[in-house]
């Protein structure tokens, strides 16, 4: 997962100081990303798909920016750029 806050410095950098403002107070832009064997959430069996679903959601839900990775066949409630038309364990 990648963070970056709007002024685009990198939660990751030891040497950035966030002074005054909390993190809680800045809106984050969050890239998640899914595995492109299963859709996001699963239609079937899928742990990791349905965390990623959840995360990615109540992230949004709080105020962030969050675009998620994935199959295109995915439905979580966040934009989603896809790396393949559909999951790829459900293609014949």
């Amino acid at each position: 997962m990648v963070l970056a806050r709007r002024d685009g410095a990198f939660l990751h950098n030891p040497s950035y100081s966030f002074g005054s403002d909390s993190l809680g107070s800045t809106p984050l832009r969050i890239a998640q990303i899914a595995p492109l064997y299963e859709s996001v959430p699963p239609k079937l069996y899928g742990r990791t798909e349905r965390v990623v679903a959840y995360l990615a959601e109540e992230l949004e839900r709080r105020g962030h920016q969050v675009t998620l990775f994935a199959s295109g066949d995915s439905m979580a409630k966040v934009p989603l750029k896809a790396g393949c038309p559909s999951a790829l364990r459900l293609r014949a």
